[in-house]
């Protein structure tokens, strides 16, 4: 049995090429992918069905910008007795899971009864939901795999071009596998495979700049918020690899000023920090910092703050013991002012920001000509989470401003008033 996976690692150390990994015999794994990750888990081109399986961990954790490929994988996930009261009583754990995502014809069951498929118990996942209705989000495990059964999956024109490129990267035919693709993302702009055929280019194309130049003209990488993103990830990383160190510091620095979520401000801290390992002495020296306390002094500092960071992220969803409390926020490393919830809004809504540490706060709200309606907050606070709950009840529809003070930083944010 083996474990074949396709992956970028990027919150540990950037992109990495597209790697091919097995584990062998009764070697068992825990599955991870990190932030923008592309991860395929599934049977091996010899047809040996993948088997994963961990006794102290999490079976499969990851986190929901990783694209995890595990739908009709026949995949061989697999738990004997486990601790209920720590993360070993989760097979699959995303801590901030935003989309459903489909896991079907898996074999779930336990070691040494491979012909005893199970549908395994909500508590098992998290979140805990399995099969989810309309305006809820889980995972799609129905069918489940049945051994004894042949499987047949019926594949899509965009799933054919996505596997047909991944067999050319592996027969080690980069050019084809680009131009495979590309034609992925140019006829199926809307393909859940559209954003992985992008990260895979980067794993495959050595002539950076170009990539950049594609990135930046492909009008099929730019019609949502959700590819967006994901490109400018990709487009910073091919600015690290051109050597231009001040975009992506300020690149990162933006993310880590204006997240679109915790999650992304603790990984761009991250990359940040990677990004200063790999410059030297003058370039060090030559570039603007706006959070210069983020530059690693070296690179066992870099590495201990990276397992910090991933360390508190996949400890703190939930406390594992079961005593009720709910550490989901996780500590600011720079102050940050998050995106109001909801958003257009009427009459109230939620502003939220974190303090790494102790600090002055003011907190005001301004019309869009730049006039001030209100002082929320204007007080000494000490470092952690804070949520205000804003009533413009009194206002009129229209764009408004919020904007925080914390020691020496500031930040500003717009939000939309309809009534």
């Amino acid at each position: 049995m083996c474990v074949f996976f396709f992956c970028f690692f990027l919150a540990e150390d950037g992109i990495r090429d597209l790697v091919r990994s097995r584990g062998l015999g009764d070697v068992y794994k825990r599955q991870t992918a990190y932030r923008v990750s592309n991860v395929t888990i599934g049977n091996t081109p010899d047809n040996e069905d993948s088997y994963i399986g961990n006794n102290e961990l999490q079976e499969i954790l990851f986190v929901d910008s990783a694209n995890l490929f595990i739908d009709g994988e026949r995949n061989m996930v697999v738990d004997n007795a486990y601790d209920p009261i720590t993360f070993d009583k989760y097979l699959i754990q995303c801590p901030n899971l935003q989309s459903s995502r489909p896991m079907r014809l898996n074999f779930w069951g336990y070691r040494n009864q491979h012909d005893i498929a199970i549908m395994p118990p909500e508590s098992r996942f998290y979140p805990e939901c399995i099969g989810p209705d309309a305006g809820e989000i889980g995972y799609y495990l129905d069918p489940v795999w049945d051994p004894s059964i042949p499987r047949t999956i019926d594949q899509d024109n965009d799933a054919i071009i996505f596997y047909s490129a991944i067999d050319a990267a592996l027969d080690e035919n980069p050019t084809l596998a680009i131009s495979l693709f590309k034609q992925l993302i140019s006829e199926f702009p809307g393909s859940e495979f559209a954003a992985a055929s992008a990260k895979h280019i980067y794993a495959l194309e050595n002539d950076k700049l170009a990539l950049k130049d594609y990135y930046l003209s492909e009008p099929n990488l730019h019609y949502n918020g959700e590819i967006d993103k994901i490109i400018d990830y990709l487009t910073t990383h091919c600015n690290i690899k051109l050597g231009n160190y001040q975009e992506a510091i300020a690149w990162f620095e933006d993310v880590i000023s204006n997240p679109p979520s915790e999650l992304d401000s603790l990984m761009a801290v991250i990359d940040l920090g990677y990004v200063y390992m790999l410059m030297e002495g003058d370039d060090k020296a030559s570039v603007i910092a706006m959070y210069p306390q983020l530059k690693p002094k070296s690179l066992l500092e870099f590495e201990a703050n990276r397992e910090s960071i991933l360390s508190n992220l996949y400890t703190s969803v939930e406390n594992p013991y079961g005593n009720g409390s709910n550490t989901s926020s996780i500590v600011a490393v720079v102050p940050v002012l998050e995106r109001n919830f909801p958003n257009p809004f009427n009459p109230s809504t939620i502003i939220s920001y974190q303090l790494p540490e102790d600090s002055q706060v003011q907190i005001k709200i301004y019309d869009i000509m730049g006039r001030e309606i209100i002082e929320l907050v204007n007080e000494y606070k000490r470092a952690g989470y804070y949520k205000i709950n804003f009533n413009a009840v009194s206002l009129s529809t229209g764009i408004y401003l919020y904007k925080i003070n914390a020691g020496k930083f500031s930040n500003t944010r717009k939000m939309l008033l309809v009534k």
